[in-house]
């Protein structure tokens, strides 16, 4: 019997014999070497798509709104300011029935007269008489806390204590008054004086130049405390 390349017949011993040898590689040989190489392409997929996820999840986490368990979506809340309500565009006439404050004289040759606080060795000076009226003239420009008008409150040697004042209006003229030693910016209410802040004159007298802001005509009272302690307060008008 011929020899073939891919049979081999084994007869001498009277026994038959058959060995079979492949021509090529199996069918399942070949997917076994496609799978990893297939793997390998989809791991590297997944590790591209998951690092373009967390690049936009990092460039728009900025664009956000915070989420709490406790609030939910937080968002930005507007900040509160400082500055009043509007107020009228004019300024009314003072009235002249408001109850009677401190009579308006002279305490002093260096300073004109004014209005006495308290019982105390404090006055404000910058009222009309005779009864204490801040008469506003015409071209006063307008702030957003009122109209300033300028005074100036001047304590004796003896006065050492802290003072506070502060001032609120009667009837029609329900607003608070704001003060300010410096321009309308810092404008507050109630305003706090230190003596021991404030360098006296020659003669042992200090003084604080301010504006106080009124945002209506009308009656108004105001209110001093000095070391902490509740004085007797003034009544005044205010307009044009």
């Amino acid at each position: 019997m011929s020899e073939q390349s891919d049979h081999n017949v084994d007869v001498g011993d009277g026994e038959l014999h058959i060995e079979v040898s492949p021509l090529s590689p199996s069918l399942d040989a070949g997917r076994q070497t496609a799978s990893p190489r297939r793997n390998a392409r989809l791991w590297r997929a997944l590790i591209a798509a998951i690092a373009i996820a967390v690049a936009l999840a990092v460039i728009f986490s900025g664009f956000l709104p915070v989420r709490t368990p406790l609030t939910g979506w937080a968002l930005p809340q507007p900040t509160a300011t400082g500055t009043p309500a509007p107020i009228p565009v004019l300024l009314g006439k003072a009235p002249s029935d408001c109850p009677p404050g401190n009579p308006i004289e002279t305490f002093s040759s260096s300073y004109n007269s004014g209005v006495n606080l308290g019982g105390l060795h404090v006055w404000l000076v910058g009222f009309d008489g005779p009864h204490a009226t801040l008469h506003y003239t015409s071209g006063v420009p307008l702030t957003p806390y009122g109209w300033p008008h300028k005074v100036i409150l001047v304590a004796a040697p003896d006065v050492t204590q802290q003072i506070v004042l502060a001032a609120n209006g009667m009837g029609n003229a329900q607003s608070s008054v704001w003060f300010s030693t410096n321009g309308w910016e810092q404008a507050t209410s109630p305003l706090i004086l230190t003596p021991e802040l404030t360098s006296p004159s020659p003669d042992g007298w200090r003084a604080w130049v301010m504006n106080v802001f009124v945002r209506s005509s009308g009656c108004f009272y105001l209110d001093i405390q000095y070391g902490g302690q509740e004085m007797s307060g003034t009544y005044f008008a205010a307009g044009v």
